[in-house]
């Protein structure tokens, strides 16, 4: 499976839904500039950010969000 590189710690595997697939920098910096650099590589097509899951489940239907998302993508 091919895997994406940006900024040696974040790591985005198409296909997969884990939120565990996306790692904050070690460095410490502020949320909006981590947004600005994100949304910096997708509009150049640097990393592509693919479909957006819009649907919330309760908790306790963890399993259905994630099927539900399976489907999505």
């Amino acid at each position: 499976m091919t895997e994406y590189h940006l900024i040696d710690t974040i790591f985005i595997q198409p296909g997969q839904v884990a939120i565990e697939n996306i790692e904050k920098p070690t460095i410490q910096a502020p949320d909006d500039v981590m947004i600005y650099i994100l949304l910096d590589a997708v509009l150049n097509g640097k990393i592509h950010s693919g479909k957006v899951f819009t649907k919330t489940f309760a908790l306790t239907d963890i399993n259905v969000a994630y099927q539900a998302m399976a489907k999505t993508w």
